[in-house]
């Protein structure tokens, strides 16, 4: 099974915070700030936005280079203001991007009993979650303890046995492999934040990829822990708005 790695001194460029995508990519209406999902082009100089938009990057913001945009390529979480828009596409100012990592959803009925203990128990909470462009996009918090030259592990199941999803809801399992955590910190500055977009199969798209948000609800099953303090199997649910916050069931 494919893992979803990223190395902890790669998450320490992603700034801290339970926001969209992350605080420097907040939306500032005043400024004309915008946050979207899309795949960058670093020859054309272009993205393509999760709802098919072409933005034409025409100019570049304080908080990123020509140089970066032509280093990278592929699904990023960006913020832009808009200058024009044209017949068929957009001209934009890029102020900030971060590649997105990608990974596949596995579902738990092809998984044996070992491919099933192998999956990561240590706590991790869906923070905010949406579905664009065929992808689940996922913002998860979880403990940073420090270990820079730690490997940490997400990944995205998805529950197609007889008490999981069902026609109008999709279960899904985040599991996290990382370094062993005994209690819930204390100082809120201990949390990491990690986004990545989880691809649909084509079986997920042709179960769910038409129904609307009211006709489908999408829970999250994660481990994390209680006013006690101790860790639990807990849920939490997308919401209808494509950038807000988690709720609890």
């Amino acid at each position: 099974m494919k893992k979803l790695i990223s190395k902890v001194a790669l998450l320490a460029t992603v700034a801290f915070g339970a926001v969209a995508c992350t605080s420097w990519l907040e939306v500032d209406e005043s400024q004309n700030h915008y946050v979207s999902l899309g795949t960058l082009d670093p020859v054309t100089r272009t993205i393509k936005g999760d709802y098919g938009e072409l933005l034409n990057i025409v100019e570049v913001g304080t908080n990123t280079s020509v140089e970066e945009i032509e280093s990278k390529s592929g699904r990023v979480c960006f913020n832009y203001s808009v200058l024009k828009r044209l017949q068929n596409s957009v001209n934009i100012r890029l102020h900030e991007f971060y590649p997105l990592v990608i990974d596949d959803i596995d579902p738990l009925s092809i998984m044996d009993e070992e491919d099933r203990a192998e999956l990561g128990t240590t706590p991790a909470i869906p923070t905010q979650a949406s579905i664009t462009g065929g992808y689940i996009n996922l913002q998860i918090a979880y403990v940073d303890t420090g270990a820079k030259e730690t490997e940490f592990e997400f990944e995205l199941v998805y529950d197609d046995t007889e008490n999981g999803s069902t026609d109008n809801t999709l279960v899904l399992q985040i599991c996290h492999k990382g370094e062993a955590v005994n209690k819930k910190p204390a100082d809120s500055g201990s949390f990491a934040y990690q986004w990545a977009s989880f691809k649909l199969s084509e079986e997920l798209l042709e179960r769910y990829g038409n129904k609307s948000s009211l006709d489908l609800l999408v829970v999250f099953r994660h481990r994390w822990w209680n006013n006690e303090g101790e860790v639990v199997e807990s849920v939490a649910h997308l919401s209808t708005s494509p950038y807000s916050e988690m709720s609890s069931l």
